[in-house]
């Protein structure tokens, strides 16, 4: 009886647990180990490129680490590591020395340009990191010359190709997320920062190109240049001026800002500062070489400006002034013989 009992409770519990069968473990395996064989993956690479990372800032490593990295950036495994190398490239760098930083704002560009696509979601994050390092005050000017290029090398990955078509309003949005970083940055008090950011927003430009687009993609650009050149919160107008040299280098300067461009030159050519002085007479040399046609009426009292400007006190401003008042007077076909030993 308890024999027949033993079988009828076997039979009314096909599914128990004591008579189950096991999984099979290299099902069970491969189910499981899939995705963490993937991240353990991205956790290794993200180690190491923090690794190598942390070695640039050694002198006897910076060498090894810079090529490691360039690996790394150069074939990533997957796309999805493209992201990761955007975050630990542009992670809080404040313990790294300036030799490590001005190479992690190189490598960030250089993933971009290798990688556009995958890396054009974070391009917003790359331009507030190259803002984070030209307003920290432990920056020097190399790393501040890396943030530069680094704009320069972005901006002909990502802008140019809109500059060269004829839809250049379509790229407004991309240009905003170069500019408005940089006028951010533009609002520190301090020269040395505003530079920087000055230089940034030129490069980007040159790097941008010209094109039938470039008009319609920085012609907003050129006109808040010009309000901050004419305005008293600015301490670095020199630099700002080269930015408008780059518009006109492109052909980004439209006719009806020419005579607003020109005012706003012509008064830096009054300022206290040498330096401004100096770069509104090189920008001016700037204009009369590729926008000499948008001129118009401007070229008189430019010239009468410049003439004022002949007995400057510093030398470098002299040079460059001789070099603007030719160029200007031949914009109207006057002679300009003996205009070295008149100014001399």
């Amino acid at each position: 009886m308890a024999t027949a009992i033993s079988k009828s409770s076997t039979k009314s519990h096909p599914r128990s647990p004591t008579t189950a069968q096991p999984p099979n473990p290299a099902s069970a395996a491969a189910a499981a180990g899939a995705a963490p064989s993937k991240s353990a993956a991205m956790a290794e690479l993200k180690s190491r490129v923090l690794s190598a990372l942390a070695k640039l800032s050694d002198r006897d490593t910076h060498h090894i680490a810079v090529e490691e990295l360039d690996r790394f950036i150069r074939s990533p495994p997957s796309p999805d590591a493209v992201p990761m190398l955007l975050h630990a490239l542009a992670s809080d760098t404040q313990g790294l020395a300036s030799p490590a930083r001005r190479e992690s704002i190189r490598l960030l560009a250089t993933l971009c340009a290798a990688h556009p696509d995958a890396a054009a979601p974070h391009l917003q994050k790359v331009m507030a990191h190259l803002s984070r390092r030209l307003k920290d005050t432990a920056s020097d000017s190399s790393v501040r010359d890396a943030c530069r290029d680094a704009a320069g090398q972005l901006a002909a990955v990502y802008l140019r190709p809109l500059a060269a078509s004829a839809a250049g309003e379509a790229g407004n949005g991309t240009v905003a997320l170069f500019v408005k970083p940089l006028f951010e940055v533009m609002g520190e008090q301090s020269k040395t920062v505003q530079s920087g950011a000055a230089a940034c927003l030129a490069k980007t430009v040159e790097g941008a190109g010209p094109g039938p687009g470039v008009l319609a993609m920085f012609g907003k650009l050129g006109s808040r240049v010009f309000k901050l050149v004419g305005g008293q919160g600015v301490q670095a107008k020199g630099s700002l001026l080269n930015v408008i040299g780059s518009l006109a280098q492109v052909g980004a300067i439209s006719p009806q800002n020419m005579q607003q461009t020109l005012q706003s030159i012509r008064d830096c050519l009054e300022n206290s500062d040498w330096a401004t002085r100096k770069a509104a007479a090189d920008t001016l040399c700037v204009l009369a070489t590729y926008s000499g046609h948008l001129i118009g009426d401007g070229a008189a009292p430019t010239i009468a400006a410049l003439e004022a400007c002949r007995f400057d006190k510093v030398r470098p401003v002299r040079d460059s002034v001789i070099d603007a008042v030719q160029l200007w007077k031949q914009l109207t076909g006057e002679d300009t013989n003996g205009i070295n030993l008149f100014f001399c």
